[in-house]
């Protein structure tokens, strides 16, 4: 299987059992499955935002789930192309940044905005099959 970039929708999804995501995931294999470090920011955030919903355990569960994910930094390369992007695209920083790093990487992004990649040249969006049907 090849590697896949998720972004922070469908990761916190997957997170949260949603079915169509956890299934995604699961055919992907999680060894497979690649974040940014601006998908990391923003996924700790939302955690963060639940804390006081969440028991501890969860807390820390989902903390540790997170941690786990194998995660492309953000070089020079993809700074660059998000600043390029920039200029040319309306996006939130985080999208962008994930958006360089699927183009600087040459990695298929799973999304579950697909409205806010699907014009951004060079960005090459994931079907899963879970999503097929």
């Amino acid at each position: 299987m090849r590697l896949i970039l998720a972004d922070t929708g469908a990761v916190s999804r997957a997170l949260t059992n949603v079915p169509k995501f956890s299934e995604a995931f699961d055919y992907i294999g999680e060894s497979n499955v690649l974040i940014s470090a601006a998908t990391k920011v923003e996924l700790f955030q939302w955690i963060n935002g639940y804390k006081s919903q969440l028991g501890e355990k969860d807390y820390r569960s989902l903390l540790l789930k997170v941690n786990s994910l194998n995660t492309v930094q953000i070089d020079r390369k993809v700074s660059a192309t998000a600043v390029e992007l920039s200029r040319r695209y309306f996006s939130g920083v985080g999208d962008l940044l994930i958006a360089a790093t699927a183009i600087e990487n040459d990695i298929e992004l799973f999304t579950y905005n697909k409205k806010h990649f699907k014009t951004i040249k060079g960005v090459r969006l994931y079907n899963p099959p879970s999503f097929q049907k």
